[in-house]
């Protein structure tokens, strides 16, 4: 580490108090003897709780954030109490474990510790009685810092507040409102929304669909209370996207979400919450975006795609729906988008709903990838004319040509080819099969050389001279 001259006095604050304006400025003393010395690592976990027993908002910066849950890292997870309020960092462990540049990283350490003794939090919950703490409900963080740049330490003390409203929690904390973040993915993430997302979407990783309120959304990530009242696009392309993108990627978590009530207002999000491992056990085979059932490959996803994490939460068996988007995808490519309204309306409405529409819209469309693309953004429910089952028969019973050699032609795959016409799909047969079936009809009344089984007409009888 490349040694740099110790700060200036007046960069070091005082126990007990941290405005920029004192004039009066104590030595540093040395690192009081009884800190909290333990380091974490990626191996580690956080104890923390459930955002629903007790949360804390305060308007951090990410280094900030980041900081702070490094020291409830340096508590033992078994035993978490705070017992001293004094803890040693070691700024080369947390550099290392956070990614940021340790020659670089003392400025920060200076700017983020001393902002940490200004800035307050706001404690609520049900833990508490009537969802607030009975004592100050806004209180600061730290009391006192001080940076060791020559021994590569910094010492910080938390305020006597923090330390009783912690130990408080703990104290009726139960055993499913805790919360044990690990330490290796949230520390790769750099947005203040993704980290603020992460402890809350780690807490609820085993109910896999989760609903939450707009509103309570917006508390979660943006920390104000009351939440702001910006237009739901805006706060989805600011902050829920790069959150929900960041934790996909970075993190073992494969996060998705889509609106319960499409073309209305927004009240509410449905949130798709899996591990990366569940979600590659589930399909280890033939996954979206590798290859189809005709051999091609299609178009790569990365990884954390949001429609392998739908598709595992709404339908135990996501086989069925695959191969379904395999053969819309020979007819018409779909966008992600699309894709994933596939994914939540085979989770949501069923399997018959998906598999129906596009049957129908094979049958029924001039362009069926629109219609059943259409009908999946609306939901719109799928209304079937009355069968005619002797007519369908009658005409499977009048095909006397290769329809199997017809279907080749048109792009399907030869494993996909029924054995019999009757085993034909609806559907398929109906845009594929009758077409070409009344045009060869037509081509026999104008030519009939055309048809092979037309009887040549006897010649007629020859007459005398």
């Amino acid at each position: 580490m490349r040694e740099l001259d110790l700060l200036p006095e007046a960069l070091l604050s005082n126990d007990g108090s941290c405005s920029p304006d004192q004039t009066h400025r104590t030595r540093p003393s040395p690192a009081p003897p009884n800190c909290v010395v333990r380091q974490p690592d990626e191996d580690d976990v956080i104890f923390y709780f459930h955002d629903d027993a007790a949360e804390i908002r305060a308007g951090l910066t990410s280094r900030e954030y980041r900081f702070v849950f490094y020291l409830l890292g340096m508590l033992d997870p078994d035993q978490p109490e705070i017992k001293n309020p004094y803890f040693k960092v070691n700024v080369r462990a947390f550099a290392k474990l956070t990614g940021l540049d340790v020659n670089s990283l003392w400025t920060q350490l200076k700017q983020l510790t001393h902002g940490l003794c200004r800035k307050q939090l706001y404690i609520c919950g049900s833990i508490f009685p009537s969802g607030r703490y009975l004592g100050l409900e806004v209180v600061n963080w730290l009391d006192s810092y001080g940076l060791y740049e020559g021994d590569g330490y910094l010492t910080v003390k938390l305020t006597p507040s923090i330390v009783r409203i912690y130990n408080h929690i703990l104290r009726h904390l139960k055993p499913e409102q805790q919360n044990l973040i690990p330490c290796g993915p949230f520390f790769k993430l750099q947005s203040i929304y993704a980290e603020r997302l992460y402890p809350w979407a780690n807490s609820r990783r085993g109910q896999k669909l989760v609903k939450v309120e707009l509103p309570r959304l917006r508390t979660l990530l943006l920390q104000s209370a009351p939440p702001v009242l910006e237009p739901y696009h805006d706060f989805k392309k600011r902050a829920i996207d790069p959150a929900v993108n960041e934790i996909s990627e970075k993190t073992d978590l494969l996060i998705s979400y889509s609106k319960l009530q499409p073309d209305r207002s927004v009240d509410k999000l449905l949130f798709t919450i899996l591990t990366k491992n569940n979600a590659q056990s589930q399909n280890p085979t033939n996954p979206i975006g590798s290859i189809d059932p005709s051999g091609r490959t299609l178009k790569d996803q990365p990884q954390g795609e949001l429609t392998q994490q739908s598709l595992a939460l709404g339908d135990p068996d996501p086989a069925p729906v695959q191969a379904l988007l395999a053969k819309i995808s020979q007819t018409a490519p779909l966008t992600e988008s699309q894709r994933q309204e596939v994914f939540d309306n085979a989770a949501e409405l069923g399997l018959d709903f998906v598999t129906g529409w596009w049957s129908y819209a094979l049958a029924h469309g001039k362009n069926p990838a629109a219609l059943f693309c259409d009908a999946m953004k609306r939901k719109r429910p799928l209304v079937l004319p009355a069968k005619r089952p002797s007519a369908t028969l009658d005409k499977r019973a009048e095909i006397d040509w290769d329809w199997k050699s017809h279907l080749l032609s048109q792009g399907m795959p030869a494993a996909d080819l029924p054995k019999d016409l009757a085993q034909l799909e609806q559907g398929v047969f109906q845009r594929y099969i009758l077409p070409e079936h009344r045009r060869r009809l037509r081509s026999r009344r104008t030519d009939p050389a055309a048809n092979p089984h037309q009887a040549t007409p006897p010649a007629a009888p020859a007459t005398a001279a």
